[in-house]
């Protein structure tokens, strides 16, 4: 088999903050082509690593020897509605099965915000969304093709391969390349969405009964504002208020937004003190309101995302405990660093930070051994690059990481932080020992050629510089 590929490629993520110069760049369309790339790259000694629409903020992808891009391998090669599932290959995005579900009537009842995600680098990280009943994109992953490090295939099954599904389930591309995955999904429902303005105080005080009331919720927050914007959505009977002349309006939107951002980033870079300004206009944008709309159609970003400047992205998640103490003390530290820097005369965070409850997990890396917790609280902040970010977000993660239980979202910004490696490793302690201690037991990868040098200082060697 000869396949084609791009030498010396030039390779950057959506994030801008990482970049590589692939020896080998490929875009297969099967699963014979996926086995040819690794069986050849095992003869020949070289690593691989996998990329979708490269929205990972952390080098997971990162290498100078071949690298694999699946946006040619997408096809949904099955949709059911009895029961309710859906396979597809690795490159099809949330956007490809959220309208292939309102075509069938089926949903996946949590939804992520990013409709380019593909859906093998979703369930690779553990995409989460904002349901307190349903976990990340990794939980609902019923079976998985996958072919390892040898270059052969392997069907993984969640009912039949305990352990190890819950391994290859959130495997940040290091038990093998998924060719093909299967989600357990649901008959479609309506949402009832409520959006509404809050003083901020009190929007947090009341964060657990809110929480307790909706099947989804979630908090944004732009700096420098006293209110923030609560977004309820809740299953209910009633018939749609949403349609396709308002859906056009919001992709309008979107677009006009995308266009301001290369306007706006300019200026807040040349003229920092009009942060507090555009963070209020910015926030006065999300427009209290109340619809009713298809599950499938509950997204707050559109295909636009793509275009517009981009931004940068700190993460974390943990248990919120019974009254959401730890998410108060995560979201304060934030606002108290934003204003301590404010009065510096810095401005590091100029986009919105949001935070999440999400269903409880059994992905080995995406739960805490012992945990008894359902449910896992988390929090981001995002920011257009500018040069008070890096110290900014180290300074705030290290506030967020000293939470309890709290570890940072595999695909966001955390790599350059001290000890970053032990921390991981010791907040996931028996799980990672169980992960890594399957990995080699079955030979999933016995020649490492999946082990990029930020994941062999993570998990396998010194840590990561």
């Amino acid at each position: 088999m000869t396949l084609s590929y791009q030498n010396h490629y030039h390779w950057q993520n959506h994030g801008k903050n990482l970049s590589s110069v692939a020896d080998r760049y490929y875009e297969p369309t099967s699963a014979a082509e996926i086995q040819h790339i690794v069986q050849t790259a095992r003869q020949q000694g070289r690593k691989v690593r996998v990329v979708g629409d490269s929205h990972s903020w952390s080098p997971l992808a990162v290498t100078s020897d071949i690298l694999i891009c699946t946006k040619r391998f997408n096809k949904i090669l099955d949709i059911s509605t009895d029961p309710p599932r859906i396979t597809v290959e690795p490159g099809v995005t949330v956007g490809d099965t959220l309208r292939a579900f309102m075509q069938h009537g089926v949903c996946l009842p949590m939804n992520v915000d990013l409709p380019t995600l593909t859906i093998g680098g979703a369930v690779s990280v553990g995409a989460n969304g904002f349901s307190k009943r349903w976990g990340t994109y990794s939980e609902f992953v019923e079976e998985v093709e996958l072919v390892d490090g040898t270059g052969e295939i392997r069907q993984i099954h969640r009912e039949r391969d305990g352990d190890v599904w819950r391994a290859v389930a959130c495997s940040l591309g290091l038990f093998g390349i998924f060719t093909k995955i299967t989600l357990a999904l649901q008959p479609t429902f309506n949402v009832r969405v409520v959006n509404r303005k809050i003083e901020m105080r009190q929007a947090l005080d009341d964060a657990a009964t809110v929480f307790a009331q909706h099947d989804y919720a979630q908090y944004f927050w732009f700096p420098f504002n006293r209110e923030v914007t609560l977004q309820t959505s809740d299953v209910t009977d009633a018939p749609a208020t949403w349609t396709k002349g308002k859906q056009r309006r919001k992709d309008l939107n979107g677009w006009f937004e995308t266009v301001a951002t290369h306007v706006v980033k300019p200026l807040l870079l040349g003229f920092p003190r009009i942060t507090p300004l555009f963070a209020r206009f910015a926030s006065d944008s999300m427009k209290a309101g109340v619809e009713v709309m298809d599950q499938s159609e509950n997204m707050l970003l559109g295909e636009w995302i793509n275009d517009m400047v981009p931004s940068l992205n700190a993460s974390v998640s943990f248990s919120p405990g019974d009254d959401c103490a730890p998410l108060r003390t995560a979201w304060f530290d934030a606002v108290d660093l934003v204003e301590a820097n404010a009065k510096a005369g810095k401005y590091p965070a100029n986009l919105a930070m949001n935070t999440r409850l999400f269903g409880k997990n059994t992905a080995l890396l995406h739960c805490i051994a012992g945990d008894a917790n359902d449910v896992t609280c988390n929090i981001q902040i995002t920011s257009f690059n500018n040069p008070h970010w890096d110290t900014f977000k180290n300074d705030l993660m290290a506030r967020w990481l000293a939470l309890p239980g709290s570890r940072p979202h595999w695909a966001k910004q955390y790599q350059d932080l001290p000890d970053i490696a032990g921390r991981l490793r010791a907040v996931y302690g028996d799980n990672l020992s169980t992960f890594l201690r399957l990995r080699q037991q079955h030979h999933f990868d016995p020649d490492n050629i999946f082990v990029n040098p930020f994941l062999a200082g993570l998990f396998f060697n010194e840590p990561y510089v």
